[in-house]
C-alpha cells in the first residue's frame, strides 16, 4: 500500500507491507529523484500505520 507523505519541499511516499505473513509490517519512506529512487528510511510500521494498512487490506 502506498501513501503520499506531505513534506513542504519534496514529494515522499510511504509503502506499508507485510513481510512473512503477519510477522512484521514495515514502512519504507522514499522519494523519486529523476530516474532514481532514494530510500529515506525502512522501519517497523507504527500502530497508526498498521491500522491504516489492515483497514484497507482486510
Amino acid at each position: 500500500m502506498s501513501v503520499e507523505s506531505h513534506r513542504p519541499h519534496e514529494r515522499r511516499w510511504l509503502d506499508i507491507a507485510e513481510v512473512s505473513g503477519e510477522v512484521v509490517t514495515l514502512t519504507l519512506t522514499y522519494t523519486l529523484r529523476g530516474d532514481a529512487v532514494r530510500c529515506i528510511s525502512l522501519r517497523k510500521a507504527s500502530r497508526k500505520e498498521r491500522s491504516l494498512y489492515y483497514g484497507q487490506n482486510s
